[in-house]
């Protein structure tokens, strides 16, 4: 159940780590709703999210991540994991998790993550 979904999730990851902004906007929907904490307002659009992940790659390098745990429905997918990757030139590893909506498309409708960011900050302050 979700096999396809949770491709999306693993693809669209990898496309991160290999700081494929071109691959990585083709998972999304759109109309594609971003929430990069899920407690603020979304990035709408491909247009947005392609503003925000500018402003990410700008930060961060040598990404890598680790799925500890993948789940999902016919069209959710749930995921956690470890990022590492180096941020003002501090190797920093900070633990998260994403729910991905994924349309009929293939596409991801809604991403909406979850990470303390009192671990980043903690780190960028050591």
């Amino acid at each position: 159940m979700g096999i396809e979904q949770e491709n999306v999730t693993r693809s669209w990851i990898a496309c991160y780590a290999a700081h494929d902004k071109a691959a990585l906007l083709d998972h999304y929907a759109d109309d594609a709703r971003y929430h990069v904490h899920a407690w603020h307002e979304p990035f709408e659009g491909r247009d947005a999210i392609r503003a925000e992940l500018d402003r990410q790659f700008g930060l961060v390098s040598d990404y890598r991540s680790t799925i500890l745990n993948i789940c999902s429905t016919d069209s959710v997918v749930f995921i956690e994991g470890i990022d590492q990757f180096r941020h003002s030139g501090r190797d920093i590893s900070v633990h998260w998790s994403s729910v991905q909506e994924i349309d009929r498309n293939g596409k991801i409708a809604v991403q909406r993550d979850y990470a303390d960011s009192k671990e980043l900050e903690t780190q960028l302050s050591a």
